[in-house]
């Protein structure tokens, strides 16, 4: 996800009186990060705290935050004072179209028969994006499939004109993380990474792998704690599948060893497993903290 420098934000006078105050304040400043503005809803469901807060709580104390000046509000709007609160609606217009573009490619995606699920990720999935933004895919195979079909996956992209150009990255499709959905569960646990979960818009899922992976991934709670998406578990849980075939398998090897060769040259801080590539040379996630 790509970031603005923020403004910087002095230490707001004044203690809050509650931790649902103090919450919407350190949610409010973690928004205020990516010049994000956020709803009466969207503040209350991404409210970072380690328990819930009820809503009656959290709307008392949201309206003596305004009340107070700690918090401003425009247009049904919430945001810290002197947090840039503009363009909200053309970010999220744009957000619209690269989300149908990513449909119209998922359309393609998913007739590859190891894929298991396809998600948009960072600014567009938040809706926040900008002239500049691409769309990021998370994409999730079967076992140990996943090197066959980043290879399937980029010459779909490739053919329908639309894979990731680091040249004129804005509106391109960018599939830069690859997971097998046999470990789905997230390694690094932080403020950041949860956000990124909580925001995936999901476009295509088969043998419950989205709820599976949101599952594996309840974690996220330890930080948004509001969240609904991880308030119940799967009534019953599935295996991962594996395609049982030794031609297939030895194709899957050739692939992996194949594009790790081809990208041995181009490798910085990108993360190449057998059942997880995570491409990402921008990697926001150490700013994002530092800055929070």
């Amino acid at each position: 996800m790509k970031t603005k420098k923020p403004k910087k934000f002095k230490h707001l006078a004044g203690k809050p009186e509650t931790p649902a105050a103090k919450a919407i304040l350190d949610t409010l400043r973690y928004k205020a990060i990516f010049s994000y503005p956020v709803s009466f809803y969207e503040l209350w469901h991404f409210l970072i705290h380690k328990e819930k807060v009820e809503i009656g709580a959290f709307r008392s104390q949201l309206e003596h935050l305004v009340k107070t000046n700690r918090v401003q509000c425009a247009n049904g709007l919430y945001f810290l004072p002197k947090a840039t609160a503009e363009n909200v609606e053309k970010k999220k217009m744009l957000a619209k179209r690269h989300i149908e573009t990513a449909s119209s490619v998922t359309a393609y995606l998913k007739r590859i028969p190891w894929v298991e699920m396809v998600a948009v990720t960072g600014s567009v999935a938040a809706s926040n994006a900008d002239s500049a933004s691409d769309i990021d895919l998370l994409i999730i195979t079967e076992s140990k499939r996943l090197w066959l079909s980043r290879l399937f996956v980029v010459l779909v992209l490739k053919a329908l004109g639309i894979y990731w150009n680091d040249q004129k990255p804005a509106g391109t499709v960018c599939p830069n993380i690859f997971m097998s959905s046999g470990i789905l569960n997230w390694e690094k646990k932080n403020v950041y990474i949860a956000n990124e979960i909580a925001l995936l818009y999901p476009l295509f899922s088969r043998n419950e792998t989205y709820f599976r992976f949101m599952e594996e991934n309840s974690w996220v709670k330890d930080y948004l704690a509001n969240c609904y998406q991880f308030g119940q578990a799967l009534t019953h849980k599935r295996t991962a599948k594996t395609t049982v075939s030794k031609l297939v398998d030895l194709l899957e090897s050739v692939c992996m060893k194949a594009q790790k060769i081809h990208m041995q040259n181009k490798v910085t801080t990108e993360v190449i497993r057998p059942n997880l590539a995570h491409f990402n040379k921008k990697d926001s996630m150490f700013a994002t903290l530092s800055k929070y």
